[in-house]
C-alpha cells in the first residue's frame, strides 16, 4: 500500500467519525472530502477525485468565510476537466 492509499485509508475513517459527529454542512467534513479528492488526483483516478471535489464544495458554498476554500476547490475541478 502506498502513501496515497494510506492516507486515503484515513481520511475515510475520519469521514465517518465526522459523518456521525458534525452536523451535514460542516467545515471539516468539506475538508476531508477535499483531502480525500487530492489523494483520488494523486492516484489518477480523476472520477472518484472529481466526485469528492463538488462533495467539498457543495458543503463550503453553504457556509460563510470560506471563500477561499471555495476558489481553491473550483481551481482543482477546473485543473482536472
Amino acid at each position: 500500500m502506498d502513501e496515497h492509499e494510506k492516507a486515503l485509508e484515513y481520511h475515510d475513517k475520519a469521514l465517518v467519525i465526522q459523518k456521525k459527529v458534525f452536523e451535514n454542512n460542516h467545515h471539516d467534513t468539506a475538508n476531508t472530502y477535499k483531502m480525500i479528492g487530492n489523494c483520488y488526483n494523486n492516484m489518477n483516478e480523476m472520477e472518484d477525485a472529481l466526485d469528492n471535489y463538488y462533495k467539498a464544495l457543495e458543503i463550503y458554498e453553504s457556509l460563510e468565510g470560506f471563500e477561499d476554500e471555495v476558489s481553491d476547490i473550483k481551481q482543482a475541478i477546473e485543473d482536472l476537466e
